[in-house]
């Protein structure tokens, strides 16, 4: 019989235990209004409780956690921030006090990247005695406060209590008692050991093949079971619903190696706005019986991984593992991130599974060797990565025995426009194992000076080059790798300038390719925009672009170059993205839409250089500047945007563009990264006329892509 192991129901086999062998504790996750609690199989237990659900600027939570055991400790700690558009702004506290019921009991400090701070056992006590109660509970820094919410926090803690067998027990938090016996004991972590896989590539059986149709019929079969056997339900409709036809192809399979005697088969299950399930097989080398299944959506060496957004903006989610035991896949993590309360990729880690993961000396010397040749040149080798601003050379210079690459590669990097360079010592960058430490996957390079971090990331013959200082990004630029004749080309192509220090250079360039980007949308465009700009109905982009920097300037916004570029940069991604939609859809109306989109995103790009000119203007009066056609979202919370999103996929469907969800979802990512760029220019200007320009920026851009979205509908109608 096909055995199922599914990486979100984490039904578990039996796994070897460290120490002794006792009844494994099956974790749990519950939630209620503004609290969750997760426990895992250790027996420990976290609760989180967070600001009201509507409020998405002050982020607030705290974490209690307790370990099993009758005189384990409730340890505390928080995590809250100022945000802005689902980003975290820099004027962040690093210190609060915290304050319950108008007494102040003393100060937190928050480190200034995590934002997270402990509370002392004096806090984390008084919290727990109030929290069964109606209580006024705040974070204050002297000007701001952060209120957390108590809604919740009574079923929560009682559950804790249940989950850890405390009830009616001096342990108890929150129904105490005299009961003597013994509460929860801690467990163990399982432990998994991971066996080694083979090296090679995947063979790729398409639906056109004749050996397709019986392996997907065994796939399927097994995934029936699957429906009877794992309370998820997970039915792969992507497989299941597949036709040969152009609007629903057969999703290929890969067959992966395991070892001499099993492969794995890896085939598309689900796909939705944001999240994708593949089905993993275990087969025997003949194909002829699939041994287990699981769920998961990526496959490295020996581990299935997933992460699932719970919603787009990803401000939470969850992520699982499994790894190969020479018989089957093991889950091995499971990891949830909280709740959806706008704080970017979820405030805490809550585990519901844990374990320890051995991996086999053979496992890691083939995962490290592998990983090793992922890397595109010999490591003695130079290697020039080429972007539109820098030119970074890449030297190894690391002993041959040396194989981690551990401070011993040689980054030299030069501005193009001024000629200045920075040279840096750095390592080579590696994805690492589920044990943590052994390098599973190439990535690149990665360099520190001081706060700055300079990342060079290979992604086969093209590059990124991303420079950040706590935090903020300072470069981000893609380019290719060059041979040694186009390293000396490009070298020989560029003067150099007055020396500034390199943070300013790569601010520079970052404000100078914004400053091309309108002329270079422009060369893209239809001629029915280009005559429009002729005529000012479409408005010409590079002449509004400098009059929304000299209206920032004179305000004066000090750094509006560089809060103006990342703006147009974002735009820019947003729109490549968004118009893409349209790429290799085969419908008569299409057309040339594709052009017709950008020109139409370019005009929307106008009027909000428009608005900003007028914000920035001293006669500005507070008021948005009403644009014809534009349709307005009444819910003012942006629900219409999926109202009309999903909509619009529907179309996308009918028109035969099969991945109209992950096209639309990169689309919708895009331009809420471009909201969060473009309105954070009003950061930290807190003066009358500012004080409703943020919300009036994502009030505007809300009604754009509304209108935007409208407008790919009716191409697609």
């Amino acid at each position: 019989m096909t055995k199922i192991f599914s990486l979100f129901a984490l039904c578990l086999p039996v796994l070897v235990m460290a120490g002794k062998a006792q009844k494994p504790v099956k974790g749990i996750t519950f939630e209620h209004k503004d609290w969750q609690l997760v426990c895992d199989n250790t027996g420990t237990c976290r609760a989180a409780g967070y600001q009201l659900e509507d409020e998405t600027e002050r982020l607030v939570s705290v974490l209690l956690t307790r370990k099993a055991g009758d005189d384990s400790k409730v340890r505390g700690a928080v995590k809250l921030a100022l945000a802005e558009n689902l980003h975290i702004a820099q004027s962040s506290p690093t210190a609060v006090h915290l304050t319950i019921n108008g007494k102040n009991y003393g100060k937190v400090s928050l480190n200034s990247q995590t934002h997270r701070g402990t509370l002392t056992a004096k806090q984390t006590q008084a919290l727990l005695k109030v929290l069964p109660h109606t209580s006024t509970i705040s974070f204050s820094d002297g000007k701001r406060t952060w209120l957390l919410s108590d809604r919740g926090a009574t079923a929560v803690l009682v559950r804790m209590d249940a989950f850890q067998q405390r009830v009616g027990k001096p342990s108890a938090l929150v129904k105490t008692g005299k009961d003597v016996t013994p509460s929860l004991q801690p467990a163990p972590k399982p432990t998994i050991r991971q066996a080694p896989v083979m090296r090679g590539k995947p063979t790729i059986i398409k639906g056109s093949m004749k050996d397709y149709a019986p392996l997907r019929k065994k796939l399927l079969r097994a995934s029936a079971h699957a429906l009877k056997a794992d309370e998820d339900e997970v039915r792969c409709y992507q497989l299941d619903d597949a036709d040969g036809t152009e609007n629903r192809p057969y999703p290929a399979i890969s067959l992966y190696p395991l070892n001499g005697q099993y492969i794995l088969a890896e085939v598309l299950c689900n796909r939705a706005a944001y999240n994708g399930e593949n089905l993993y097989a275990v087969l025997d080398k003949k194909r002829a019986t699939v041994q287990s299944i699981s769920y998961g959506g990526n496959y490295q060496q020996g581990v299935i991984s997933q992460y699932v957004k719970v919603r787009g903006v990803g401000d939470c989610g969850y992520q699982t593992t499994a790894v190969w035991n020479g018989k089957h896949f093991v889950p091995s993590e499971a990891i949830q991130t909280g709740l959806c309360r706008a704080y970017p990729g979820g405030f805490w880690q809550l585990p519901e599974f844990v374990s320890t993961v051995k991996v086999s000396k053979a496992t890691a010397n083939t995962k490290a060797k592998d990983a090793q040749r992922a890397e595109p040149h010999p490591a003695a080798s130079k290697q020039i990565l080429d972007t539109p601003h820098y030119r970074v050379v890449i030297q190894s210079r690391c002993p041959k025995h040396d194989s981690r690459g551990v401070g011993c590669i040689h980054y030299l990097g030069k501005s193009k426009k001024t000629g200045n360079s920075i040279q840096l010592t750095g390592d080579k960058w590696y994805a690492t194992c589920a044990d943590g430490k052994t390098p599973c996957r190439f990535l690149g390079y990665i360099f520190k000076k001081g706060s700055v971090v300079y990342s060079v990331k290979v992604m086969g013959d093209k590059g990124h080059l991303l420079v950040k200082q706590k935090g903020k990004v300072l470069v981000d630029e893609q380019g290719k790798w060059l041979s040694g004749k186009s390293e000396a080309k490009s070298h020989n192509s560029h003067k150099n300038g007055n020396k500034k220090p390199e943070a300013a250079v790569h601010r520079d360039a970052s404000a100078k390719a914004a400053e091309k980007s309108a002329s270079n949308t422009a060369e893209n465009a239809t001629e029915t925009s280009k005559s429009a700009e002729k005529s000012g109905e479409g408005g010409n982009m590079a002449e509004y672009y400098d009059a929304a920097l000299s209206a920032m300037q004179s305000y004066p916004v000090p750094d509006a170059y560089q809060r103006f570029s990342h703006s147009q940069a974002a735009w820019q991604t947003y729109a490549k993205a968004h118009c893409g939609l349209f790429d290799n859809a085969r419908t008569a109306k299409v057309g040339n839409a594709g052009q017709h989109c950008l020109s139409s995103l370019r005009q929307q790009r106008v009027a909000v250089m428009k608005e900003l000119g007028l914000i920035f203007d001293k006669s500005y009066n507070g008021k948005l500047v009403k644009k014809g056609g534009v349709v307005e979202d009444d819910s003012g919370e942006g629900d219409g945007i999926a109202e009309y999103a999903d909509y619009a996929i529907s179309l996308l469907m009918r028109a035969k563009v099969s991945d109209a969800y992950e096209r639309f979802s990169t689309s919708q990512d895009r331009w809420a990264e471009y909201v969060g760029a473009h309105c954070a220019i009003f950061k930290g200007l807190s003066d009358k006329r500012m004080q409703n320009a943020h919300s009036q920026c994502q009030n505007l851009l809300r009604a754009q892509r509304i209108e935007a979205i409208v407008e790919i509908a009716k191409y697609f109608k």
